[in-house]
């Protein structure tokens, strides 16, 4: 009788395949928790990539704030003078 040398099962091969490649995701989804920094560094870290803000934005928003309350005190004091009742 002649030997077959291929496998008893026709899937085994892709079995197995699988079974290495899923094993091998499993330990990317799990990071090991001992080879992660303490708490204090990880929040340190986030407050040295805060981007400050310009001090450029602030002084335009106020110069905006500023016209619009003028455009509406101009616009009272006109309706006012518009219809008399000043």
């Amino acid at each position: 009788m002649r030997e077959d040398k291929r496998p008893k099962d026709q899937a085994e091969q892709l079995r197995r395949h699988i079974h290495q490649h899923s094993s091998a995701v499993r330990e990317e989804q799990h990071p090991d928790i001992l080879a992660l920094p303490p708490r204090s560094e990880a929040h340190k870290q986030k407050k040295k990539k805060k981007v400050k803000k310009k001090p450029s934005q602030i002084p335009v928003a106020h110069i905006l704030l500023v016209l619009f309350l003028l455009l509406v005190l101009t616009a009272i004091i006109g309706a006012f003078y518009w219809f008399g009742w000043i």
